[in-house]
């Protein structure tokens, strides 16, 4: 589970990464850039309504009662239930279970890279390469959790290709890989260890936000979340935009932590389900319509989803016309264009489950998962404990 805390200090202290991570002063300065657009949130449809679907049988997965700490390696993955339910799953492979030490980063230097912890952040480009935002632990993570310092791993198509005919090589001769340089990492540092890691097909980048973790409505309307964008080949920063993201239902600003990117650029961001609706708790999405000159402007989508796999969402996703949101190894997918067209239609959402085409899966294990992601008719879904990627052809 991505848990949060909030450091004490300087302005870059106080800011924390999406899915819990804080953000702390390491950044240089020539990482540091400057906004190239500052967005305050102007919600058009006030009275939401409730897109609940047919889930054909998926059960929710409840917070805190997946399964952490276990290393044996898995078996095969059924899905037991949803409108999936029967089809199989298999690991592509696992990612490493200790410590590596590379030079294969920005600053062409030794370091240490930690394996143990769990993958926060799970994302693919269009070319097959793979991105891993890694994060460190307190020393009581016993208690806490609390996440701190991180990197970004990319594992790049050809490494996927042979690893999912050796499963186990990142983790019993990571070397062949790294030193080949199918396998690369960023410099280490705070702000990578984002849990809304995504790839922008649009721009060809690797984008995360980056929030402040504060409970205060006055505070956060003066302090916009930070959306950071990455190049995939380095992983060094390039730049950063700042908006607002605002409920005006409950009157809150939201900190989100998940995000995906359309084919036009567009973002898409949600708020965990624990905005209160007429029928209940439910998803607040967000989209960013990219504009010409490489801004957003941002709306609150009108029609809210039903929370069906948990209140804790651990990630979303885009693949061409499907929307994925994933939370601890279930997930439901729906089409994006039909959901944007009716969006701001309220007599539509009680039909919901007959038009947006919904599919659903809970997959046996309930282990944490990050995100599930699907390209050309494969789909992919980072596992913890063990940390795996297993996939659905």
């Amino acid at each position: 589970m991505k848990k949060v805390s909030l450091l004490a200090g300087s302005f870059a202290a106080a800011l924390l990464m999406a899915g819990g991570i804080a953000l702390g002063t390491t950044t240089s300065n020539s990482q540091s850039v400057a906004a190239v657009s500052n967005i305050r949130q102007k919600t058009d449809y006030t009275k939401r309504s409730n897109a609940y679907v047919n889930t054909k049988g998926a059960k929710g997965v409840a917070n805190l009662r997946y399964k952490q700490g276990s290393t044996a390696y898995s078996k095969t993955y059924k899905v037991t239930a949803g409108t999936t339910k029967g089809a199989k799953w298999t690991t592509a492979f696992y990612l490493p279970l200790k410590n590596l030490t590379s030079n294969a980063n920005p600053s062409h230097k030794n370091t240490s890279y930690f394996a143990t912890n769990a993958p926060q952040g799970f994302t693919m480009d269009k070319s097959g390469n793979m991105y891993f935002a890694f994060s460190r632990k307190n020393s009581n993570r016993g208690k806490t959790g609390y996440l701190y310092n991180g990197y970004i791993m990319k594992v790049d198509a050809y490494a996927v290709k042979k690893l999912e005919g050796n499963k186990k090589l990142l983790t019993t001769n990571p070397n062949s890989l790294i030193k080949s340089g199918h396998v690369k990492f960023s410099n280490m540092n705070w702000a990578f260890c984002s849990g809304s890691l995504a790839w922008d097909p649009k721009t060809n980048r690797l984008k995360f936000i980056i929030a402040y973790n504060s409970p205060s409505r006055s505070y956060l309307s003066t302090h916009p979340v930070q959306m950071v964008t990455a190049n995939p080949s380095s992983l060094k920063f390039e730049s950063t935009a700042k908006f607002y993201l605002h409920d005006t239902v409950t009157g809150q600003y939201s900190q989100p932590n998940v995000l995906a990117f359309d084919n036009s650029g567009n973002y898409y961001t949600a708020a965990a389900a624990s905005l209160n609706t007429s029928n209940g708790n439910a998803y607040i999405l967000h989209q960013g319509v990219r504009k010409s000159n490489g801004t957003y402007s941002d709306r609150e989508l009108g029609m809210t989803i039903k929370p069906i796999l948990s209140t804790q969402e651990q990630g979303i996703s885009i693949d061409n016309d499907r929307f994925y949101i994933g939370s601890n190894s279930a997930y439901i997918s729906f089409s994006l264009s039909k959901y944007l067209k009716n969006a701001y239609t309220p007599s539509m959402a009680k039909s919901a489950g007959s038009w947006l085409g919904v599919e659903t899966a809970q997959i046996a294990g309930s282990r944490e998962s990050e995100n599930v992601l699907s390209r050309n008719g494969v789909k992919y879904m980072a596992m913890t404990w063990p940390n795996e990627v297993i996939m659905h052809k």
